[in-house]
C-alpha cells in the first residue's frame, strides 16, 4: 500500500507541477545543464537513458540501473554556427568593416565549455556532482549589429533512486528525486562591426550590465524495465525550480560589492518527458558487437498547456537514437532531433574516453525554418 500511495504522489506531481500551480514568475530562465557529445551524438537527452554520471542529466530514478561511475573531470567543447569566422576577424583586427557587417547580420553562432569541473559520483541508488559550464552565444535579428551573451554556470546536484516494489517478477521500476542548486552570471551587450574590429574586453566587464542568478529546484522521476531489455522512463525536469535574478549596472560593480539595479524572481520551465530503450546484448554471441541500444522520445509533453508562449511544433519534441558499441571500446551513433539528423563517435581509451558528435538544432517553433548545426568533442575521466 506504501508503495502505491507513494507512486500516485508521484505522478500527481509529475503531471501537476508545483511550479504552475504555485510560482507567479516575472520571467523565465534557461535550465542550467553541461555537455554531453554521448548523448547529442544520439538524439539528445532520453528519459529512459542509465548509463554512468550522465544519467544525472536525464532521469534520477536510474541511479540503480547506471551502475557505478566516478566523474574526476572533462573538457567538452561545444561550437555552433560560423564562430571561427568570428573569431578570425577578432583576432586578425584588420578585417573592413564591410566584411564583418555582412557576418553580422543574421548570424548564430556560439561556443560552450562543460568542465573542468566535473566532479560527482553515480551508482548504488546515488547520484552525486558539481558541474561548471561556460557559454558564449552572438546573435543578430538586424543588420550590422548582434547581441553578445556571455554566462557562467555552477551546478550542484544530489538524489537517490528507490525501488516500487509492485511489480511481478520480471519487472521493475524504480523512482528518483534529484535536488539542485545553482548560481549563474551573465553579461549581454550589444556589439556592432566596430566593436568587432576594434575588440576591447574591458567594454564588457565595465560599460554592460550584470545580472548574477541563483536557482533551487527539483527533478523527479520513474523507470520502468522488463527483463533488463525494455526500458520506460518518465521524467519531471524543473518540478519547482525558482529562480532569483539580480541586475547589476557592470560585472566591475558586483564584484565591488555594489548595491544591485532591480532584482526579479522567475521559473526554469517544467518539462514532463517520456522515452523508451531497447537494449540488444550481443556480447555472449557475437565477438564483434557487444550493445545495441535504441531509443525513442518525446519531450516537454505539457508546453502547450503550461507555457503557450513557448510552445513549438510537436515535431520538434520528437527524438530518435541509436548506439552500436564494438569491442566495448567504441560506440557508433545515430540520432534524430528536433527535425534535425545526428551523429557520434565515442572511444574508450583506458584513461578518459572521447566522444564527439554532430548534429542540429532549431532555432525557430517550426522544423525546418532555421536550423543551426552543432560539433562537440568531449574529453572524459570517468571510471
Amino acid at each position: 500500500m506504501r508503495n502505491i500511495t507513494l507512486l500516485m504522489l508521484f505522478l500527481h506531481l509529475l503531471f501537476f507541477p508545483l511550479s504552475s500551480l504555485l510560482y507567479a514568475s516575472d520571467y523565465y530562465e534557461d535550465p542550467m545543464v553541461g555537455l554531453s557529445s554521448r548523448l547529442t551524438g544520439m538524439g539528445g537527452i532520453h528519459a529512459a537513458y542509465a548509463d554512468g554520471f550522465t544519467t544525472l542529466y536525464t532521469n534520477p530514478a536510474g541511479f540503480f540501473e547506471s551502475g557505478e561511475e566516478f566523474s574526476w573531470g572533462e573538457i567538452t567543447l561545444g561550437l555552433k554556427g560560423p564562430i571561427f569566422s568570428i573569431a578570425d576577424a577578432i583576432v586578425d583586427g584588420d578585417t573592413d568593416l564591410t566584411s564583418i557587417g555582412d557576418l553580422l547580420t543574421g548570424i548564430y553562432a556560439g561556443l560552450g565549455l562543460s568542465g573542468p569541473l566535473s566532479f560527482g559520483y553515480v551508482g548504488n541508488g546515488l547520484g552525486l556532482g558539481i558541474i561548471g559550464t561556460s557559454d558564449v552565444l552572438l546573435s543578430s535579428y538586424t543588420p550590422l549589429a548582434a547581441t553578445a551573451r556571455v554566462r557562467q554556470d555552477l551546478l550542484l546536484v544530489g538524489g537517490y533512486s528507490f525501488l516500487i516494489n509492485i511489480m511481478p517478477e520480471g519487472h521493475r521500476l524504480d523512482g528518483g528525486v534529484l535536488l539542485k542548486g545553482g548560481f549563474r552570471g551573465e553579461l549581454e551587450a550589444e556589439v556592432t562591426a566596430v566593436d568587432i574590429q576594434d575588440f576591447d574586453a574591458s567594454q564588457f566587464t565595465d560599460d554592460e550590465p550584470f545580472a548574477f542568478i541563483n536557482l533551487i529546484g527539483m527533478d523527479l522521476g520513474l523507470l520502468y524495465s522488463w527483463q533488463e531489455r525494455l526500458f520506460v522512463g518518465l521524467t519531471g525536469k524543473d518540478v519547482y525550480t525558482p529562480t532569483s535574478k539580480k541586475n547589476y549596472e557592470s560585472f566591475q560593480a558586483f564584484l565591488d560589492g555594489d548595491a544591485e539595479l532591480s532584482q526579479e524572481y522567475g521559473v526554469v520551465p517544467f518539462t514532463l518527458n517520456i522515452g523508451t530503450r531497447y537494449l540488444l546484448d550481443l556480447s555472449e554471441k557475437n565477438l564483434f558487437i557487444s550493445t545495441v541500444n535504441f531509443y525513442l522520445d518525446y519531450a516537454d509533453i505539457l508546453d502547450f498547456w503550461l507555457y503557450p508562449t513557448l510552445a513549438v511544433n510537436p515535431v520538434l519534441h520528437v527524438s530518435l537514437g541509436a548506439e552500436l558499441t564494438m569491442l566495448r571500446i567504441l560506440a557508433i551513433r545515430l540520432g534524430f532531433s528536433e527535425g534535425l539528423p545526428a551523429a557520434g563517435i565515442g572511444v574508450n581509451l583506458k584513461w578518459f574516453t572521447l566522444n564527439a558528435s554532430m548534429f542540429g538544432t532549431e532555432r525557430s517553433t517550426e522544423p525546418g525554418m532555421s536550423p543551426v548545426y552543432n560539433l562537440q568533442l568531449g574529453f572524459e575521466f570517468r571510471y
